[in-house]
This record gives C-alpha cells, structure tokens and sequence, in this order.
C-alpha cells in the first residue's frame, strides 16, 4: 500500500460478509470546507465513485498538457 507517515480509512464490510474493506479518507478541515462548493463536492465524489468502479484513465504529461491548453482557449 506504500503508506507513508499517518493514514486514515473508512471501515466498510466486505461484500461477502467475511472480511472488511479499508478506504483511504481525505479529511477537510472546517477552516478550509468553505473553499469547495456544492458543483465542487460533486464533481469529486463522482471522480471517485469512477475510481472505485475501475474507470479510470492513466495519461501522459504531454496529454495532460494538450489538455490543459485546450481549457485555457
């Protein structure tokens, strides 16, 4: 898992009820929470419902940045 330093996880029950499944959180402070709007909470939390259902897409730094050029026109 190559963790480094402190971690921490969401406890879940594995599907098959034998087992238990540990996910990584990101905890927002309260001071900080302001800076994520609604459209910004959603748009994670479906990024990570992607990752967890194995959508996801590796790429390049050159694609990344075509991509990144392509927003700023």
């Amino acid at each position: 898992m190559d963790l480094e330093g402190e971690a921490e996880f969401l406890v879940e029950g594995s599907d098959d009820g034998f087992g238990i499944v540990l996910r990584p959180v990101v905890t927002v402070l309260r001071d900080g929470a302001w800076t994520y709007t609604a459209e910004d909470i959603e748009s994670i939390e479906r990024g990570l419902c992607d990752l967890r259902e194995g959508r996801e897409r590796v790429m390049t730094e050159a694609e990344l940045r075509a991509m990144a050029e392509v927003a700023q026109e």
